[in-house]
């Protein structure tokens, strides 16, 4: 009876281990959902404009993932920017921002996705998001392509609410 004891122990644990490996595996490729603050002094915009305030909330819709981005420009006004993705590769709509019309996302691994975006098909910037590894700031540096030729790199840097 002690050794059936001891073995039905063993296998909850094992499965309650299995069980956790597996939630931390899944919640792993998942680390950017939740809502993002903008940290004005830790960001670069360079010679750009620089907004006054930017919170990014990312929730997953079925099998896609959703991002609202809300704030306020630099000419005060409000943002509202949306877009619903895959991390296939492919373009997705993106509204509320006259540079580009859609942007695609490529996961390189749980901390680190490459977005592409792109104007009426064109590319006109690409965006290399890094998550740290204690899951508490997401850093997007980005590079953009200006119609004169002209090219500015900025780095934006926010904390998890």
């Amino acid at each position: 009876m002690r050794t059936l004891f001891k073995s039905l122990v063993t296998v909850a644990v094992l499965a309650a281990g299995g069980i956790t490996a597996v939630g931390a595996a899944e919640s792993e490729t998942q680390l950017f959902l939740g809502t993002w603050k903008l940290d004005l002094a830790k960001s670069q915009f360079g010679n750009g404009p620089t907004p006054k305030s930017i919170t990014r909330a990312y929730s997953q819709a079925g099998d896609s993932y959703a991002l609202k981005l809300t704030g306020t420009g630099s000419d005060g006004k409000p943002l509202l920017q949306e877009s619903t993705f895959k991390f296939d590769g492919k373009d997705y709509l993106y509204t509320g921002r006259a540079e580009f019309d859609s942007a695609s996302i490529r996961r390189i691994d749980a901390h680190h996705y490459e977005t592409t975006q792109k104007k009426t098909g064109k590319v006109v910037s690409v965006s290399a998001i890094t998550i740290s590894t204690d899951n508490k700031m997401l850093t997007q540096v980005t590079r953009t392509s200006g119609d004169n030729g002209t090219t500015r790199v900025y780095t934006a840097v926010y904390f998890r609410q």
